[in-house]
């Protein structure tokens, strides 16, 4: 069988994936108020080691249909990120450090715009943790949930 380049692609990165495990979990609520289209955001973290974190929140919607003049009139756009409900790009820090085994949580709040097709989004919670002390952040892990929802604790996968 021909092994495509995409394959090797994706077997590499799960190799080198498996050389940096993730030392945090994230769970994620959401809760969805259509009155006023609101909704409120919960990230919850739990480390295994004292780190530095940053929570970075997305809301993301799918089935975005767009027409196109130099194509199809009917391409569909996935993952498109509406809003970024962090205070920063860089993802809001919490106070202080994590310490191993106690769970933070950090909560933001964002009202979705008219257009916004609620039944067709996702909230995304990233914890970013630093390799060189503050001067760059990287994912550590990340978890997702419908929009209204909740996602339990992620470890790993």
């Amino acid at each position: 069988m021909p092994h495509s380049i995409k394959s090797q692609i994706e077997e590499e990165l799960q190799k080198e994936l498996s050389n940096y495990p993730a030392s945090c979990g994230v769970a994620v609520e959401s809760v969805y108020n259509a009155s006023d289209r609101t909704v409120k955001i919960t990230g919850k973290l739990t480390s295994n080691v004292t780190n530095t974190y940053r929570c970075l929140i997305y809301l993301v919607e799918d089935g975005i249909k767009y027409f196109q003049t130099n194509g199809a009139n009917d391409y569909t756009h996935n993952n498109v990120v509406r809003a970024v409900v962090s205070t920063s790009l860089n993802g809001d820090r919490f106070n202080g450090e994590v310490n191993a085994g106690v769970e933070s949580t950090m909560q933001r709040s964002y009202q979705l715009e008219p257009g916004w097709n609620v039944d067709n989004m996702r909230v995304i919670v990233s914890m970013l943790t630093t390799l060189d002390g503050g001067k760059t952040y990287t994912c550590n892990n990340v978890n997702e949930c419908k929009l209204g929802e909740s996602a339990d604790y992620l470890y790993n996968e």
